[in-house]
């Protein structure tokens, strides 16, 4: 089965999957699994949103057609959106109490995961996590994040020795700064500042946060970092290795160039 859009695939749920449990076909039913898997996984790549009646059709039909393999990730998916959005879905009374539960403390955990304590952590949770591009998701968390980036970015932190106030951007980060190879014997320390601002565009870039993602870019000038630098940086503070790694440095390089 391949995956055209959101109403192909439900469409095509709604027809197999009623046949394959009834019928018992295990390739069929492994098929749909792939399919909520492929679909579910697309809200941390993608814009993708999926609904929270999607959301709670997913989590009915693991438990109806035991679709054991997809639960964690539905619930998964589940622990992003709200309870009360959830509880809005007239369906949600259907779903069992266990599951339910599950999608409550999966949302704990989520959050206790996410009480960071400066930019680089924020961004690093942010990767590890998984979470949703989409800004219907977690919408709280997100503005918190971008006001906590806004701050930051309007912070003179060029010193050579920043405000002690200004470190709780970089808690987590050494006071030196961070030694990465530049290839060839080559080595260059990245300083606070300079990390932090990487973590406020990698952030901004993968939350959504376009005008923040624009003053965080803007924020490379004030560092006296020119587009040759940056690249250099970039790719060894994140030891860039993919071609979506490097298409992501090439975006954000041609956004640097732009506002030269």
């Amino acid at each position: 089965m391949v995956a055209k859009s959101c109403v192909f695939i439900d469409a095509t749920l709604r027809i197999v999957l009623p046949l394959a449990d009834e019928y018992r076909t295990e390739k069929l039913l492994k098929e749909c699994e792939d399919l909520i898997r492929e679909d579910v996984g697309s809200v941390s790549e993608t814009d993708m949103y999926i609904p929270p009646s999607k959301v709670v059709t997913y989590l009915r039909w693991v438990e109806q057609y035991n679709l054991h393999k997809v639960e964690n990730c539905v619930v998964r998916l589940g622990s992003f959106l709200k309870t009360e959005q959830l509880e809005d879905v007239a369906d949600y009374k259907n779903v069992s109490l266990r599951l339910q539960l599950d999608v409550s403390n999966a949302r704990a955990k989520l959050f206790e995961s996410l009480m960071v304590f400066d930019l680089l952590e924020a961004e690093s949770k942010v990767k590890v996590l998984q979470i949703p591009r989409a800004s219907c998701y977690m919408t709280e968390w997100k503005r918190i994040i971008a006001a906590r980036v806004e701050v930051f970015l309007s912070l003179s932190t060029t010193s050579p020795e920043p405000e002690p106030s200004f470190r709780r951007f970089w808690a987590s980060s050494s006071s030196t700064g961070h030694i990465v190879s530049l290839g060839k014997s080559r080595t260059t320390r990245i300083m606070p500042p300079v990390a932090a601002t990487f973590a406020c565009i990698s952030l901004c870039d993968r939350l959504n946060l376009s005008t923040t993602y624009t003053k965080s870019i803007l924020k490379l000038k004030s560092l006296d970092i020119n587009p040759e630098r940056f690249v250099e940086l970039w790719s060894s503070f994140y030891r860039i290795r993919t071609a979506n790694e490097h298409a992501g440095m090439e975006r954000h390089l041609l956004e640097m160039c732009k506002s030269i």
